[in-house]
C-alpha cells in the first residue's frame, strides 16, 4: 500500500479546482492500494481511499502544529504539495524517506502579475524553491510540463490531464425548465455561456461586447463578479442574465442546455470549464494559448481565435458561424463528446494516477 500525505486541505467548495481534482481521483482509488491523508471540510468527502488526519485543535495555528505532527508521525511514501507559499514549512520538516510530489495545476512563471509586489515575487519565488527541490512534479498539460523546462530537470515532470464527469456533463443531461425556473434564464433565443470568475486576465468583459452586439442571443455570465462597473453594464443589457453562483450539478444542465460557451481568458494551464463544456457537447470559441490550444483542435472541436488587435470580430464571426451553420455546430459538439470520453473521463485518468504513483516508487 502506498501512503500519501496531502498538505492541502480537501475543500467541499466546488470552486476549489485542486480540491475536485483530488476528491475525484482519491475517492475512485482503491484504498487496498492507496491511502490519502488529508484534512477536510465535510465528512461527506472521506471516500474511497481518502483518509481524515486526526488534527482536533479549532485554531487554525494549532492546527498547523497538529499537521506537521501527523505528517511525521505517519511517515508517507509521498508527500504531495501544491506549490502555496504556507508550504514551505511542511518541507522544511519533513521526512528525509518521504518523496516530495508537486502537483502543479498551471504552468510557470504563473500569473503572478496579477498580484502586487512584493507578494508577487514572494509567490513565484517560493514555488521555484519547491519546483527546484521536489523529487516529482505532476502537472495538467504538456505546456506547463514544457514552461517548468527553465526551472528544472524536465525528466522528473509528468503530465496526466484534468478530468471532467462524464456521466453528468453530457450532451443529453438538458433540463432547460428547470434553469428557467431556479435562474430565469430564457431559452426562446439561443443561449451563449461565459462561466468563470471575473479577473482581468479572463476578460468577461470581451462577452459582453459579443452581448451588445448580438440582440438577437441570450448570455448567461456565472461567476463572482466584484467589478461594480462590469455588474452595471450587465444589469443594462436585456439580453444578460446573471448567476453569481451555480454548482456543478446545475451548471452540467446548463452547458448541455447553452448553444455556445465564449471564453476570451489569456491564461489558463488546462481551463476546467473548457472540458466541462466538451463533455457537454457545447461548442467552445477560446483565446488560443496555453491551455485550450492543447485542448481544443481548430474547427474541428472547438474554435480557437488568436489574441490580436481583431479578436472581437474574430469572435464574433466564430460565434455567428456556431449560431447559424447547425452542421458545423453539430460536428464540433459530436467531436468535442468524442475527444472528452478519452482524454477527460475520471474513470481512466484515476488509473493514470495510480500508475504514476507507483511509477516513482519504484524509482525511488
Amino acid at each position: 500500500m502506498i501512503s500519501i500525505f496531502s498538505v492541502s486541505k480537501l475543500s467541499s467548495n466546488p470552486s476549489q479546482a485542486v480540491s475536485t481534482i483530488r476528491f475525484n481521483v482519491f475517492k475512485r482509488l482503491d484504498p487496498q492500494e492507496i491511502v490519502y491523508w488529508t484534512t477536510t471540510d465535510s465528512e461527506k468527502l472521506i471516500q474511497g481511499s481518502i483518509k481524515k488526519i486526526p488534527v482536533k485543535s479549532k485554531n487554525k495555528y494549532f492546527q498547523f502544529l497538529e499537521k506537521i505532527y501527523w505528517m511525521r508521525r505517519l511517515k508517507p511514501d509521498i508527500i504531495l504539495f501544491t506549490g502555496d507559499p504556507f508550504e514551505l514549512i511542511f518541507f522544511l520538516f519533513r521526512l528525509r524517506r518521504s518523496l516530495v510530489v508537486l502537483n502543479l495545476n498551471g504552468p510557470m512563471p504563473g500569473n503572478y502579475w496579477e498580484y502586487p509586489f512584493p507578494l508577487s515575487f514572494y509567490l513565484f519565488y517560493s514555488l521555484k524553491f519547491l519546483i527546484k527541490r521536489s523529487d516529482f512534479i505532476l502537472t495538467i498539460t504538456n505546456s506547463c510540463r514544457e514552461s517548468l523546462r527553465p526551472f528544472t530537470d524536465i525528466s522528473k515532470v509528468f503530465v496526466i490531464y484534468n478530468g471532467v464527469d462524464i456521466d453528468s456533463f453530457c450532451p443529453s443531461n438538458k433540463n432547460q425548465n428547470i434553469l428557467e425556473k431556479e435562474y430565469g434564464i430564457s431559452f426562446q433565443k439561443p443561449v451563449i455561456l461565459y462561466v468563470g470568475s471575473f479577473v482581468r486576465r479572463k476578460r468577461p468583459g470581451t462577452v459582453l461586447k459579443l452581448a451588445e452586439k448580438n440582440s438577437d442571443l441570450n448570455f448567461v455570465f456565472v461567476g463572482a463578479c466584484q467589478d461594480n462597473d462590469l455588474r452595471d453594464q450587465m444589469k443594462k443589457l436585456k439580453n444578460v442574465t446573471y448567476i453569481p453562483q451555480m454548482g456543478r450539478e446545475k451548471l452540467s444542465l446548463l452547458f448541455s442546455s447553452a448553444t455556445a460557451f465564449c471564453f476570451p481568458s489569456l491564461f489558463e494551464g488546462f481551463g476546467m470549464v473548457i472540458a466541462e463544456a466538451m463533455a457537454s457537447g457545447c461548442p467552445v470559441i477560446a483565446s488560443k494559448h496555453q491551455g485550450p490550444a492543447e485542448l481544443i483542435e481548430n474547427r474541428k472541436d472547438g474554435i480557437l481565435i488568436d489574441v490580436s488587435d481583431e479578436e472581437l470580430n474574430e469572435f464574433q464571426s466564430a460565434l455567428r458561424k456556431i449560431i447559424e451553420d447547425d452542421k458545423f455546430r453539430e460536428r464540433l459538439s459530436r467531436n468535442a463528446r468524442k475527444k472528452s470520453k478519452k482524454l477527460f473521463d475520471w474513470s481512466i485518468l484515476k488509473d493514470e494516477w495510480l500508475k504514476f504513483f507507483k511509477k516513482i516508487i519504484i524509482e525511488k
